[in-house]
Order: structure tokens, then C-alpha cells, then sequence
């Protein structure tokens, strides 16, 4: 799987027809149009089974169609059923609105900004043509590295008083410095360095420096030539240096005077009570505290019925007059990801003290971003658009997962059925790992992707996972036991790597380790023991089915059409892609919302269709 760090998608499409056809629509459904722009970037960045192989591809891009048809009947319901009114949507949206805004205004203040001139490309490629190789003496004392320099300028060798150093030992062999490596202070003074000499004490966060040059080693040849790997690696360092110091001096500037007025009192007590409820929950349910604790939906429930509606009213902090009460403050940090990694009440004021100061800084920069008419921009207007889509879907899909419900009684029949035929369904073997961060779920699949093994993956990250969910390795299970997770294994082959796959607030990565056909055997497990299981597996198929109706019902009442002679003009690379979007002013979200296949409904439409108009 192919990961990408997001930043501009569209290029690294393909398109017979140019550009224009990005702009055309592939489907519609009532006034709402999906561009072949948008469908081609969620396509391209959604995991699926199977995309690479060869012969199937418009067939994979019409199934996408319809997961993706899917979704837009679904969030056009949520919102006719008023969903979008909601206190949890009116927070998941203001959340993304800012969140684009923010990186709106990065892009406006800062890489919009960067100018790049000729002469700066050539004196970047000439220095990327350079190896320095240099020793140095270090200090964390200013007095001590004076001292040294001037007992060099007296004519003491560099290389007797390194000797004596501690710093020797890491030195075996010189260190390598490249272009870009470095601040560029401290490469101006390594590169204007002749063989032989060394610099004037130099300050940097670790402490003092003072560098000698002991060897250099030049590439022949300068190629001013823009398509060349030596002019786009120069390009990128500067343009990355640049950018670097315009938001340093944008932060300095704009955070200099600002109004903002934080109540010491609410902190407290919503310190106090997440404190509580956290204490509590870990001491019930036995939760390990050794890495740190993410608050869940329950958690949160359990907070504001501790605050009480009072409490969840008051001002936390004004804003530049924007009034923001505890239970904003809380919901929004939620949203977010409210990590806590000791559940002491001490410990939990400091980390939402610190979370307060990051939420002040985020909603500063939000309402700067309105303030220059950044809410109206076209991509901030299109992100929000198809996130609070995806978040409507979910919305309504949540109300259908609460309404499943699986007695015993219905779990014994089944149980008995299986065991009067002697009949195990196939099973699977999958090494797992989940993750709350997209960016966790990013580095893990790329690291899968230069060879390290999953197993290893585990060890390193296992930490990392979230609390109260077990990963490794799944041990034999029937294929209906995992939900939509072990419908796309049981189509996959053993040593095969899928993911991420979203389920609920989790990212799953998986492989497939193991698979065992059909079974006649007697089962080896009591009802007590699969009856949990059984019960999954039954509401998995009845729920499908519930969503299957139910998406058929919303084509029928809001009609959709999909341009297959359009669709069959694109062409998609038929890479397993997932990216991370990285966003102006810090954090990170998928560059697109995440699709599990949901694209049998259409050919229940077709029978639905076919009876309607016989």
C-alpha cells in the first residue's frame, strides 16, 4: 500500500480528457453533484481488497460508486431528519470548519508567501553537491567553550583537545553534514569553511559548538534544470526553510497582543471531574494505566452528568469576546482526542491547563482565518462539505447499530442449528493492530510497506493502543465473528496486509495469518462459550440487511444517477493508497473520510426497481 503525505492529491492522478473533466459531474443525487475530481480522490485514497489486480477495475471503481452513493443518500437523510441539529454534529462541524480555516490561513500567511529566486536554486544545488565532513568540541558552558577556542587560536591542536573530550567517542569516524541538515546559521559557517579550519563557537539548543572541516567531497556537474532530482531536492529544502521562518514570524507577531480572559474556577472543576470519572472506570473495569487513558463517548456522558447542567453552562474562557462554555470546551476536546496519562486530580488540571493554552492558540488562528473571509473559501467550503457528509452518515448509521438487538434465545437456535448440521463456518487467523491516530495507522502501514514485519509492529506500538483493546493475534475465529472485518479477510489470501479500515473511533490494520475451509466437525465450544460470538455474527447479517433495505428505500425516495460511460473514460492507478493530510498550523486527519465496501444494496435496488415498473 502506497502511503502519501497530503498535500496536493490531483496531480498524481491520471486524465485522459485534461483537467476539464475534473470539474464534471459522475453522479447526482437530487441538487447534490459528486465531481470526478472528488470521486477519483476518494477512490484513489480509500483501502480496498483487490484494487491491484488486474481485469477488475471498472468493476471496483462502479462498487466504490455506490459505497459512495451510499453515503450521500444516507447523510441527505440525516439532515431531514434534522441530525445536523444535533449538539454532537454542531461540534464535529465547527471542529472541521476551524480546523480548515486554520489551514487556510497557513496557506494564505505563510506558503503563499514563499518566493524562490534562481540564484537561491543555485546556491542550494551547489551546496547539495557538497559532503562536509567535520569533528567538533562541544560545551553546554559558554565559558568552557571560549576557553577551548582560545587555546586553538594559541595554537593547541583541534584534534589533541578533542582527544580529551568526551565527545571523542562519538567520533570515530567524522560526521557527515548535508545541505539542508542543519540550521542555516550553522551551515553558512561549516560551508564557508576551507579544509582545516574551524568556526567560532556556535550557539544551539543542545549548547555550544565549535566545528572543524577535516574532508569534502563535490559531485561534478550543476544541472539547472527543473526536472532534475538535484534542483527539486534543493528546491524543497529551501522552500521548506522558508516556510519555516515565515511561521516563526508570523507566531511571534500575531500572538503579541491578544485578549483572552481564562476562568481558573471551571478548569478546576472539570479537572475534578474528569479525574473521577476516569479514577472510577479504571478501578471497575481493571484498565491499565500504563500508557495514556483516551476519554470515550462514555466518559464523557459520565463528566456532564457529574458537572451538572450549571456547571457545563459556564464561561471557561472569553476569547476575544468569544464566549466558550465547559461544555464546548469539553465536547471539542473530545472531538479532538482528549488523552490523559495520569488520572491524579493534580496531574489532570496540568494536562488541561495544557490543553486549554493549544485550544486558545487554535481558536486565535481560527478567528483571524474568519475574520480574512477564509469561512467562504472555496476548499474550505468543499472539505467541510464532504467531512460533514461522512459524519451525517455516520450519525444515522449509529442509530441503526443501537437498534440491533440479539436475544439468547435467537443465539441458542442458531447454536443448535450449526451443531444438529456439523457445520463451522470458514475461519480466519489475523494479526491486528489498532490505533486511535491516523498518523499512527499512517506510520504503521508505511513501515509494512519497506518490509518490517507486522509482528514487530505489534511490540513496537502495542503501548500506543487503545485502552481496553486487544490486538496480535486473533487465534482462529469464524469468518462472520469479525464483521466487516473478516468479510474483506475472507476474500483476502494468507500473508496479505489490509488496512486501515475504520471501525468506530479505531484504525485497523491487519494481516491475514491463517484460514481453515468449512467444517463438518463437531463443535468443540459450549453455547456459553461462542454465545457473545453468535450474537456478533447475527447482528452483523441482520444489521447489513437493515442497511441494505434501508439504502435501497432512500434511492428509491431521493433518486440518483451514475455516469458509467463517464467513469468507464478514467483512469485510476489501481494503487492501494492511504494519506494523511497534514494541516497548517499543526494535527493531521485522513486525507479523505474512510469507506468500508457498501455496495451490495444496488442490486437489491435493481429487483426493487424492476417490480416497480415491470
Amino acid at each position: 500500500m502506497r502511503l502519501i503525505h497530503y498535500l496536493l492529491l490531483i496531480p498524481f492522478l491520471a486524465f485522459p480528457q485534461g483537467i476539464d473533466t475534473l470539474n464534471l459531474p459522475l453522479i447526482r443525487i437530487g441538487e447534490r453533484s459528486v465531481s470526478v475530481g472528488e470521486f477519483l480522490e476518494r477512490y484513489e485514497l480509500t483501502p480496498q481488497e483487490g484494487k491491484q489486480s488486474k481485469g477488475n477495475k471498472f468493476n471496483k471503481m462502479e462498487n466504490f460508486a455506490y459505497t459512495l452513493i451510499a453515503e450521500k443518500l444516507w447523510a441527505k437523510e440525516a439532515e431531514a431528519l434534522r441530525l445536523d441539529t444535533t449538539e454532537a454534529m454542531r461540534i464535529s462541524s465547527e471542529a472541521f470548519e476551524k480546523m480548515f480555516i486554520r489551514d487556510a490561513l497557513y496557506k494564505k500567511m505563510i506558503r503563499d508567501k514563499i518566493e524562490i529566486t534562481p540564484e537561491e536554486i543555485k546556491a542550494g544545488m551547489i551546496r547539495n553537491s557538497k559532503k562536509l565532513f567535520v569533528r567538533y568540541l562541544f560545551s553546554e558552558d559558554r565559558e568552557e567553550i571560549f576557553n577551548l577556542y582560545e587555546l586553538i587560536n594559541k595554537g593547541v591542536p583541534f584534534d589533541t583537545i578533542l582527544a580529551e573530550s568526551p565527545e571523542a567517542e562519538e567520533q570515530i569516524s567524522p560526521v557527515e553534514i548535508v545541505f539542508g541538515q542543519l540550521e542555516r546559521s550553522v551551515e553558512d559557517s561549516l560551508f564557508n569553511l576551507r579544509l582545516g579550519e574551524h568556526t567560532a563557537p556556535i550557539i544551539t539548543p543542545d549548547g555550544w559548538y565549535i566545528f572543524k572541516l577535516v574532508n569534502k567531497q563535490e559531485q561534478a556537474g550543476i544541472f539547472l534544470d527543473p526536472e532534475h532530482d538535484s534542483y527539486k531536492d534543493a528546491e524543497k529544502i529551501i522552500r521548506l526553510r522558508k516556510e519555516q521562518e515565515l511561521y516563526a514570524e508570523f507566531f511571534a507577531k500575531f500572538f503579541s497582543k491578544k485578549n483572552v480572559d481564562a476562568s481558573f474556577e471551571p478548569i478546576k472543576k472539570l479537572s475534578a471531574a474528569i479525574s473521577d470519572v476516569i479514577s472510577a472506570r479504571i478501578n471497575e473495569e481493571k484498565i491499565s494505566i500504563v500508557k495514556p487513558y483516551q476519554l470515550d463517548a462514555i466518559d464523557i456522558v459520565l463528566i456532564k452528568e457529574k458537572l451538572g447542567s450549571s456547571n457545563l453552562g459556564y464561561t471557561i474562557v472569553n476569547i476575544e469576546g468569544k464566549i466558550v462554555s465547559v461544555n464546548d470546551f469539553l465536547l471539542e476536546a473530545a472531538f479532538n482526542g482528549l488523552n490523559i496519562k495520569d488520572p491524579g486530580p493534580e496531574a489532570v488540571f496540568r494536562d488541561v491547563n495544557r490543553l486549554m493554552r493549544k485550544f486558545i492558540e487554535s481558536e486565535l488562528l481560527a478567528l483571524e482565518g474568519i475574520k480574512l473571509g477564509l469561512k467562504n473559501d472555496p476548499a474550505v467550503m468543499k472539505d467541510l462539505a464532504v467531512w460533514k457528509e461522512n459524519y451525517l452518515y455516520q450519525a444515522l448509521e449509529s442509530l441503526f447499530r443501537d437498534s440491533v438487538k440479539v436475544s439468547d434465545e435467537e443465539a441458542r437456535y442458531e447454536y443448535d442449528r450449526i451443531f444438529k448440521e456439523k457445520l463451522f463456518p470458514a475461519q480466519l487467523n489475523l494479526f491486528r493492530i489498532y490505533s486511535k491516530s491516523a498518523e499512527v495507522a499512517d506510520t504503521i502501514t508505511r513501515k509494512l510497506n519497506s518490509g518490517i514485519i507486522i509482528e514487530n509492529l505489534f511490540r513496537e506500538y502495542q503501548a500506543l493502543m487503545p485502552a481496553g483493546i486487544r490486538g496480535g493475534e486473533s487465534g482462529y475465529f469464524w469468518v462472520n465473528e469479525f464483521g466487516q472485518a473478516g468479510e474483506i479477510a475472507s476474500r483476502m489470501e494468507v500473508g496479505e496486509v489490509y488496512g486501515p479500515l475504520k471501525i468506530g473511533d479505531e484504525y485497523l490494520v491487519f494481516k491475514v495469518i491463517g484460514k481453515k475451509s468449512e467444517k463438518t466437525e463437531l463443535p468443540e465450544k459450549s453455547f456459553q462459550e461462542v454465545k457473545e460470538n453468535i450474537k456478533s455474527e447475527i447482528g452483523f447479517r441482520r444489521l447489513k440487511s437493515k442497511i441494505n433495505a434501508y439504502t435501497v428505500s432512500l434511492a428509491v425516495k431521493y433518486g440518483f444517477s451514475l455516469d458509467l460511460k463517464l467513469m468507464g473514460q478514467l483512469d485510476p492507478t489501481g494503487i492501494n493508497s492511504f494519506a494523511v493530510r497534514s494541516l497548517g498550523f499543526g494535527g493531521s486527519t485522513p486525507a479523505v473520510p474512510l469507506l468500508a465496501p457498501n455496495y451490495e444494496w444496488f442490486f437489491l435496488y435493481l429487483n426493487t426497481i424492476q417490480k416497480m415498473n415491470p
